[in-house]
Parts: structure tokens; C-alpha cells; sequence
């Protein structure tokens, strides 16, 4: 997909492509992420320059490469300063750290590394947690979104919320049957964030980092689809409990929706079914057991997963 600069107000533009980089501030403006490889950050620059923009900083919204790894690329062409959320600049500075996680913190087997587990490291210049933000001069407030990575942060610029991956186009949410999660429980919390923003009037326009450009309705729509699909997955994997380890529980889930997993995919929704897992622990649905030194996952409560105390509640 080409890369073209997409006015939203004033001081407010975007990147459109496979990942959406914002662009705020006036003729010096700060990029919120960049894209996948250093090509992506030619024409970044590129771009700025042709429409007369100058970048001063890039504030990533998470360690994830396909948000950081053009960065390098930016950085050595204009200068900019990076900002990253705390924990989350340890993986943009470090990485190798990422496929290392993916295999349990172990060295990964090589078919564990490519372009999308492993990024381009970049030198963070500033940690930011949640709350105002001043980058270079330009006011912005960073909102807690996370769920999908460890320590992800939306930006919020004007009414505009620069969502990261707290959020998902209604695209992707079609292409992908399963949308990567570290903490499901987290992933929830930051959809309800997002609402209660568009809800209480403090934002109006969102832009997901993949997807198209939404106003108020249309992003709260968007709030109960992303809701939706994690609710439909964690039924999904809660169906597959009962005497099974997460390694059987994603098998039986990837044949029964005709999925062919490359390693990288497998570590990947292995991952997510695990986030989905602790994410039904931690509602009552299920517990895990040793059994022949195998960790498994069985329901408790009744058989819809209902918690004990749930269903006590549900007699009286």
C-alpha cells in the first residue's frame, strides 16, 4: 500500500498505509510510530518534506515492529528524538528481546525470527508513562491501552485519539479470525477507555494504527465490534477446556477454523491463547491442574463456565 499524507484538522494529519504513523504539531511535528522497515522511513521523510513538515520526534505507542522499526531510518535522516512508554522501550532499544519472549525467554530456534518479531533497534531518548505529555513543544495527553502489548499507550492530540493496536478496523477484524493479545483482560479495559473518551466528549475522531478514520459513532461501533471478537474467541477456547493443555487447545482451535501456521503464527496465537486463558482464570471460568506433569485447563462453575459464586447468585 503507498504511503500518502492525510489531512484531519489543522494540526492533525496521518500516514495512510498498512500501518497508520500520525503526524501532529505544526511545521515541526511529531510522528506517533513510523512502520515496519527502514523503506517506510525514507519515505516518511520524504514526504514531510515535501509537504513542508519537519519531524522533530517520534513518540511509539508500543514495542511491536511493525510500529518502531522505521524509526532507525527517521532518527538518521532528520534528527527526531524517540519516545517510548516505559517497559515498551526496552524491546524497541533491545529487539531480540521479543522472539526471546515468544519462546519463553529462551534462545528462539531461527524460524522464530523475522521482520515482524524482531525490529530494528532504535535508541529511546525519553520514557513517558500515562497522563500530559509535552513532545518538542506539543501538548498531547498518553492514555493506558493496554492489553495487546504489555504497556501500549493511545495518544490523545486535540481530540484526536492515535489508538495504536488498543483498537482494530473493521478490516482486520475480518481478515483476522485471531488478533494478537497479551492480556485480554487488559484489552477490554483499554475498549472501555476508548468509550468512555468518545462517550464523555473528549474525543471525536479516532484512527486506529490499522484501520480507516472514524468519527464519534462510528468509533463506538467499532468499541462493541473489537469487543465482540475477543468475547467470541475467549467462548471459543473456553469450549476446548476440559483435560487440555494451551499446545492442544490452540490445535484444536486452528483446525477448527482452517488455520495453516507457519512457527512465527504458531508463537504467536500460542500466545493469544494463553492471554485467553489467564483472561478466564481470572473471571472464574476455568482453573488449570498438573496431571502426568502437564498443565491443563479445566471449566469450573457450571457447564456455560459460570462462576460458583455466579451461579449461587443466580438461585437466590
Amino acid at each position: 500500500m503507498a504511503l500518502e499524507l492525510r489531512g484531519i484538522s489543522p494540526r492533525a494529519r496521518y500516514f495512510a498505509a498498512r500501518l497508520n504513523a500520525g503526524c501532529i504539531g505544526g511545521k515541526e511535528v511529531v510522528l506517533v510510530d513510523t512502520g515496519i522497515d527502514e523503506d517506510v522511513g525514507r519515505r516518511l521523510v520524504s514526504l514531510s518534506k515535501e509537504a513542508g513538515l519537519e519531524i522533530r520526534a517520534i513518540v511509539n505507542t508500543h514495542s511491536h515492529s511493525d510500529h518502531f522499526s522505521a524509526n532507525s531510518a527517521v532518527v538518521g535522516r532528520t534528527g527526531a528524538k524517540v519516545w517510548a512508554p516505559r517497559t515498551e522501550a526496552a524491546i524497541i532499544e533491545s529487539p531480540h528481546l521479543e522472539p526471546y519472549s515468544l519462546w519463553g525467554m529462551a534462545s528462539p530456534p531461527e524460524e522464530y525470527v523475522n521482520k515482524y518479531t524482531q525490529g530494528i533497534a532504535c535508541k529511546v531518548d525519553h520514557i513517558y508513562d500515562s497522563g500530559p505529555l509535552e513532545v518538542d513543544g506539543v501538548k498531547m495527553e498518553a492514555i493506558d491501552l493496554s492489553g495487546h502489548s504489555i504497556n501500549q499507550q493511545g495518544i490523545l492530540f486535540e481530540g484526536i485519539l492515535f489508538a495504536g493496536d488498543g483498537i482494530f478496523g473493521r478490516e482486520t477484524l475480518a481478515k483476522h479470525r485471531f488478533l494478537f493479545s497479551s492480556d485480554v483482560s487488559g484489552a477490554l479495559r483499554a475498549l472501555d477507555k476508548i468509550e468512555a473518551l468518545f462517550s464523555g466528549g473528549r474525543a471525536h475522531k479516532l484512527l486506529p494504527s490499522h484501520g480507516e478514520l472514524l468519527g464519534k459513532e462510528e468509533a463506538l461501533a467499532l468499541v462493541a465490534e473489537n469487543r465482540r471478537n475477543l468475547q467470541r474467541t475467549s467462548d471459543a477456547i473456553f469450549s476446548l477446556v476440559g483435560g487440555n493443555t494451551s499446545e492442544d487447545i490452540l490445535a484444536a482451535f486452528a483446525g477448527s477454523h482452517s488455520l495453516d501456521m507457519t512457527p512465527v503464527q504458531h508463537a504467536l496465537n500460542h500466545t493469544t491463547v494463553r492471554a485467553h486463558l489467564t483472561h478466564l482464570r481470572e473471571t472464574g471460568r476455568i482453573g488449570p491442574e498438573m496431571r502426568g506433569n502437564r498443565l491443563i485447563w479445566n471449566p469450573l462453575g457450571d457447564p456455560l463456565g459460570n462462576p460458583p459464586d455466579a451461579r449461587a447468585a443466580g438461585k437466590s
